[in-house]
């Protein structure tokens, strides 16, 4: 009996062992899956940001040129303000070639490098994104609302823009055309003047009643 009780606790004890080891193996197994799914997760996030970061890091590299242009066109707007004085045929073709070349030199050092010049021509759309209205102009000969003339020529890089183009935009006609004035009314004669007329029409005859001699006397 003793040895059978001996036996049956044994067994109960291999049993309780046995569950013991395989709830342990589950909770291993359950535990290493939950580490390996935040290794996964955290390297997922490391290589998203680090792809970010490369795409914010070449965004920038490749604007980076920017400040050095916008610091450079008065340069290129004083050589196009200098063609636009000096003329061909007044004897000074040699400067006029000179200007000529130094801002067709300049200009394309800047397109190899995706620098677009924008310079719209008289009846172009007018664009709010890309022209800036500096003045208006009544004309026949563009319709209105729409580009007139080019000022100062705008610039801009890819979908960034890095000056607008100052224009001249053709307004109507009708608009500029003086209205009718109205032909001024008469003055109407004002209660108060006529109140002052008759209170000194009625002091005047007050006095002259005082003044005159009673006929009783």
């Amino acid at each position: 009996m003793a040895v059978a009780l001996l036996i049956l606790m044994t067994a109960v004890a291999f049993a309780a062992l046995a569950l013991f080891f395989s709830y342990h193996r589950r909770e291993l197994r359950r535990l290493q899956r939950h580490h390996r799914a935040e290794l996964e997760e955290a390297d997922d996030d490391h290589s998203r940001r680090v792809e970010r970061l490369g795409r914010e890091h070449s965004r920038e590299l490749q604007y980076a040129h920017h400040p050095v242009v916008r610091d450079l066109l008065p340069a290129l707007d004083a050589l196009d303000e200098g063609l636009r004085h000096s003329a061909p045929d007044a004897g000074d073709n040699a400067l006029y070639e000179g200007l000529e070349l130094a801002r067709g030199s300049l200009v394309q050092a800047l397109a190899r490098h995706g620098i677009e010049r924008v310079e719209p021509g008289p009846g172009d759309s007018f664009d709010p994104q890309s022209h800036e209205a500096v003045a208006t102009r009544a004309s026949d000969e563009v319709p209105a609302g729409s580009v007139l003339s080019c000022l100062r020529a705008g610039y801009r890089h890819q979908d960034r823009q890095l000056r607008a183009a100052m224009v001249e935009v053709a307004s109507d006609q009708r608009s500029d055309a003086l209205s009718p004035r109205a032909e001024p009314s008469p003055p109407e004669e004002s209660s108060s003047s006529s109140s002052e007329g008759d209170s000194s029409s009625i002091s005047s005859a007050a006095t002259s009643r005082l003044d005159s001699p009673d006929s009783s006397s």
